[in-house]
């Protein structure tokens, strides 16, 4: 699972790639933007390896 804290006034967009137990590729995966001064939870239902969050954006 991964948490993300918005502390702006602004909604946030970003993108996120991940790496799963077996498989070295990177796989980019979907994620909500995260509201104006509210948190964001992902989560999947499989293992994840490592997770890449990139393309930061603020709307």
């Amino acid at each position: 699972m991964i948490e993300a804290r918005n502390g702006t006034q602004t909604r946030v967009h970003y993108r996120a790639a991940m790496q799963v137990p077996g498989n070295p590729n990177w796989q980019e995966t979907s994620i909500m933007p995260v509201t104006a001064g509210l948190f964001g939870f992902e989560d999947w239902p499989h293992p994840v390896e490592a997770l890449a969050v990139f393309a930061i954006q603020m709307e």
